[in-house]
């Protein structure tokens, strides 16, 4: 939870990259990155699965950027107080995780 503490919002509130998508990122590098320079199958690999990631999110929800996500700018303290924010980030978590797992899953087959 620390870790990832500051991706809400869009990277702090800011309505950049989403939160949810983020931190998928997180964990495709954790299951499947390179831990030396020397190792670039791994890195290609690992991009590969993160430009799927972010195909299906945006195919699913039609960008992976929180402010057009949301159609709000979380950034400015009235808009952040709308309720979107809790409205609609819980299925996006939720999105982001399915197909998260469905990556790992094909990992795991291969």
């Amino acid at each position: 939870m620390k870790l990832a503490a500051g991706f809400g919002g869009g990277m702090a509130g800011r309505g950049q990259a989403c939160g949810a998508v983020t931190g998928a990122v997180m964990v495709l590098g954790l299951a499947m990155g390179h831990v030396t320079v020397e190792d670039k199958d791994s890195k290609m690999r690992t991009y590969a699965a993160v430009h799927d990631l972010l195909s299906r999110f945006e195919d699913a929800h039609g960008s992976v950027n929180c402010k057009e996500l949301l159609g709000h700018d979380l950034g400015d303290p009235e808009e952040k107080e709308s309720g979107v924010f809790k409205d609609l980030c819980p299925g996006f978590v939720a999105s982001a995780a399915r197909i998260l797992e469905d990556l790992l899953q094909d990992q795991n087959e291969l």
